[in-house]
């Protein structure tokens, strides 16, 4: 499953030990040609989720639950987010977790 497009190992930016430990690697090498739109409306929500892919809080037999909400409100910070664009991206967010949490568990 690819959640991180251009980005190896030897970028410094990587999350692969964080990706690691939930069971999901970032590409290889992907082209210079891949393509990964996000919708505009959904730029925030992909950025606040995609600082929130080390949050993952596991329950018995490794079973993802899902994120740890007590960090958003620091990648908010971080993302310098005001209130009203947090209640805005939350929804979107909490989709994003839901197929994230989904397909982790099919996959385990």
């Amino acid at each position: 499953m690819r959640l991180v497009q251009g980005t190896t190992a030897e970028d410094g930016n990587s999350h692969e030990k964080g990706l690691a430990t939930i069971g999901l690697r970032l590409d290889e090498q992907l082209p210079d040609d891949s393509d990964f739109r996000v919708w505009p409306e959904n730029e925030e929500a992909v950025n606040v989720f995609g600082h929130m892919l080390t949050q993952f809080t596991f329950g018995d037999g490794g079973v993802v639950l899902g994120l740890k909400y007590e960090s958003l409100p620091h990648v908010y910070c971080a993302l310098r987010m005001g209130p009203g664009r947090q209640r805005k991206v939350f929804p979107s967010f909490q989709i994003m977790e839901a197929a994230a949490v989904t397909a982790i568990n099919a996959k385990n």
